[in-house]
C-alpha cells in the first residue's frame, strides 16, 4: 500500500492490478487499500466484468477500463480472461502469494501451469512488478529462481538457475528483527525462541515400542531397498508415508496398517487391480501431494481422502511385490503359480495384522505423547496457567494427543482444559459439537480470551487463525517434509500483536528416520538463508559442513 500510494503521488502508476488467491484474502486487500490508503479498488470478477462490457464500447476489453482492479488468481488463469489480460497494459501489476506461480516443471499439474503461464504474461504486460510472498524458497533453488525470472529473465541462465548475486538487488526481506527502535536500536517486537527436542526410547523401557519399529523397518527396508535398485520412485513414497507415520504416534501407525491391512485382504480376495485403477489413485496422490506442498495445508475431505489413498497405495505394492518373480520362478502350471501368490499375499497380510497388534500393545509406551505432556508440564511449572497450541499432521495422532492429554489432566498431572479442532469436528470439553462453525467460533474466542488451556490442531483446521492473542508456546508433534510448514504454523502465534516471546518446540523421534528428516529440513533451511540471507528461525538449529546434501534413506 505504501509503494503504491508513493507511485501515485509521483504520477508513476496510473492502472494497477493486484492479482491474490480467492476468499477472505481478496476481501481484506479491499479493505485494507481503501481504509488505510483511501484507493477505492473494484473486484474484477465474472459479474463486474459483464457490467464494464455493458457500459463500453462493443467488443472493447473490460480491463482497459479499469483503472485499479482487483482479481482471483484462479479466476485470471482461465483462458478467455486470460487472453483479455493479455490485451491489456499495465503500470503496476501486485501478485500477492506469488509462490504459487513457481514453475514447477514436470512436479507441476493444470492448475500449476496456468498460474505461471498468467504470472508470464502479467510480467510482459507491465512496466513495474510487485511479488509478495512470505515464503519464496521452499528449499529449492530451480523454484526460486523461476520467480527471480518473472522480475528480471537476464538474471536466470539458460538452465534455470541464478546467475551470481545480481538477483539480490530484486530481493526485499522484512522481518520482525528489522523493527527496532529509532532511538535506541532495540528490538521493537519480541524474539522467537525454538527449541528442538529429541525423543529417545530404549528396549528396558519402551520394549513394545521397540520391537514395532524394528519390525516395521524388517518389513520396510528390503522394499525401499528393492524400489530404489529399480527406480520405482511411486513404490518409495509409498513406503515412506509408512515410515513417516509410524514416527507421529503409534495411533497414527496402527490406523495406517489396519487400512493398509483390510485393502490387502480386499486385494487377496478380489485380485489384484487394474492398471487403469492405479494410474488414477496415483494421479489423485500426487495432486493432493503437490498441494499440501504448495499451501500448507488441505481441506478436512481432502485430508482424510489422502489418508485413505496413501493406505490403498502402500497394499497395492505390498501385493505386487508378493507376487514379483513367478514367471522367473520358472512353475510349470497355472494352479501352482496362483497358490504360491495366494501364499506370500496370506504371509504379508498376516504379517501387518501381527504388527498391528504390536502396535495396540505399543500405544501405552508412546514416547512422543510421554514427552508432550513432559513438554507441557515444564511450561506450566514456570507459567502457571499458560495457553499452549500443539500442532499435529494426522487427524489420528490428533486424536492421541487429546486422549493423553486430558487422561494426564483427569489424573491431576496437568491442569486446565484440553480443547480439539479439525476440519470436520470440534471438540469441546470431551463433546464433539454438532454445530461445527458456532463451536469453533466458540473455542477459538476462549482461546483468545482464557487461561489454562491446550488447543490441539491440525493444519488443516487451523490455517488462517490468529491466536497470539493469550498465547505464546507452540509445540509440533512431529516434522513435515518443507520448512515452510513449519513456519506457516509458527506464524499463528508469532506475528504483529504479539507481546511475549513465542516459544516454539517440536518433538522429533531420535535414532529414526525423523532424525535424518531433521537433516534434510535443515539443509532446505540453509539453502534458503543462503538465497534470501535472512530468513525466520525455524529449526532453532543450523547444519554442519555438508549436512545439506544426506540422505534420507541412507542406512536403511
Amino acid at each position: 500500500g505504501l509503494v503504491l500510494a508513493e507511485l501515485i503521488a509521483r504520477r508513476r502508476a496510473h492502472r494497477i492490478l493486484i492479482v491474490s488467491p480467492a476468499g477472505p484474502l481478496l476481501s481484506q486487500w479491499r479493505r485494507e487499500m481503501r481504509d488505510r490508503f483511501g484507493l477505492r479498488f473494484r473486484v474484477l470478477d465474472r459479474d463486474s466484468l459483464q457490467e464494464i462490457r455493458f457500459a463500453s464500447e462493443l467488443s472493447s476489453n473490460p480491463f482497459s477500463h479499469e483503472s485499479y482492479g482487483l482479481i482471483s488468481i484462479d479466476f485470471a488463469k482461465q483462458e478467455p480472461i486470460l487472453q483479455q489480460i493479455e490485451g491489456a497494459q499495465w503500470d503496476v501489476v501486485v501478485i500477492d502469494e506469488a509462490h504459487h506461480c513457481v514453475r514447477l516443471g514436470n512436479a507441476g499439474d493444470r492448475d500449476d501451469s496456468q498460474r505461471r503461464r498468467l504470472a508470464e504474461t502479467l510480467a510482459r504486460r507491465t512496466d513495474a512488478l510487485l511479488l509478495l510472498t512470505a515464503t519464496p524458497h521452499d528449499g529449492f533453488d530451480p523454484h526460486f529462481a523461476s520467480l527471480v525470472e518473472l522480475l528480471d529473465p537476464s538474471l536466470v541462465d539458460g538452465r534455470g538457475s541464478l546467475r551470481g548475486e545480481a538477483y539480490r538487488r530484486h530481493v526485499v526481506r522484512r522481518l520482525k528483527s528489522h523493527v527496532k527502535d529509532p532511538q535506541t536500536g532495540a528490538p521493537l517486537l519480541p524474539e522467537r525462541q525454538v527449541l528442538p527436542r529429541a525423543v529417545s526410547f530404549s528396549k528396558d523401557g519402551e520394549p513394545r515400542f521397540s520391537e514395532l519399529q524394528e519390525r516395521l523397518l524388517g518389513l520396510v527396508a528390503p522394499r525401499l531397498r528393492a524400489a530404489l535398485r529399480q527406480k520405482r520412485h511411486d513404490d518409495v513414497f509409498s513406503f515412506l508415508t509408512l515410515l513417516k507415520r509410524s514416527v507421529s504416534t503409534v495411533a497414527a501407525c496402527r490406523t495406517t496398517l489396519a487400512a493398509v491391512g483390510r485393502r490387502l485382504g480386499q486385494l487377496q480376495s478380489e485380485g489384484l487391480e487394474r492398471e487403469e485403477a492405479k494410474k488414477q489413485r496415483l494421479k489423485t496422490l500426487r495432486a493432493l501431494e503437490r498441494q499440501m506442498a504448495r499451501f500448507g495445508t488441505l481441506s478436512a475431505e481432502d485430508e482424510a481422502e489422502h489418508a485413505g489413498l496413501e493406505a490403498e497405495e502402500i497394499a497395492a505394492e505390498l501385493a505386487e511385490q508378493a507376487v514379483a518373480g513367478d514367471d522367473a520362478a520358472g512353475l510349470a502350471r497355472e494352479v501352482r503359480r496362483d497358490r504360491d501368490r495366494l501364499s506370500r499375499l496370506d504371509e504379508t497380510r498376516r504379517g501387518l495384522e501381527e504388527l498391528e497388534r504390536l502396535a495396540a500393545k505399543a500405544e501405552a509406551e508412546d514416547p512422543k505423547l510421554r514427552r508432550l505432556v513432559g513438554e507441557i508440564r515444564e511450561i506450566r511449572a514456570t507459567e502457571r496457567g499458560a495457553n499452549v497450541l500443539v500442532f499435529t499432521e494426522y487427524a489420528d495422532s490428533q486424536g492421541a494427543a487429546v486422549a493423553r492429554l486430558r487422561a494426564a489432566v483427569a489424573a491431576g498431572q496437568l491442569g486446565g482444559e484440553v480443547l480439539s479442532l479439525t476440519g470436520l469436528a470440534a471438540d469441546e470439553g470431551g463433546e464433539e459439537q454438532a454445530d461445527l462453525a458456532k463451536a469453533r467460533e466458540r473455542i477459538l474466542s476462549r482461546f483468545s480470551k482464557s487461561d489454562g488451556l491446550i488447543l490441539v490442531t491440525t493444519d488443516t483446521s487451523a490455517e488462517g487463525l490468529n491466536l497470539h492473542e493469550r498465547c505464546h508456546h507452540l509445540l509440533h508433534v512431529e516434522l513435515p517434509y518443507n520448512p515452510n510448514r513449519l513456519e506457516q504454523r509458527n506464524g499463528r502465534i508469532d506475528r504483529y500483536g504479539q507481546k511475549k516471546e513465542p516459544v516454539v518446540r517440536y518433538l522429533y523421534l531420535a535414532g529414526t528416520f525423523e532424525e535424518r528428516l531433521l537433516l534434510r529440513l535443515v539443509g532446505k533451511w540453509e539453502r534458503q538463508r543462503a538465497r534470501l540471507t535472512f530468513v525466520p528461525n525455524t529449526l532453532g538449529v543450523v547444519s554442519g559442513e555438508g549436512s545439506g546434501a544426506v540422505r534420507l534413506l541412507e542406512g536403511i
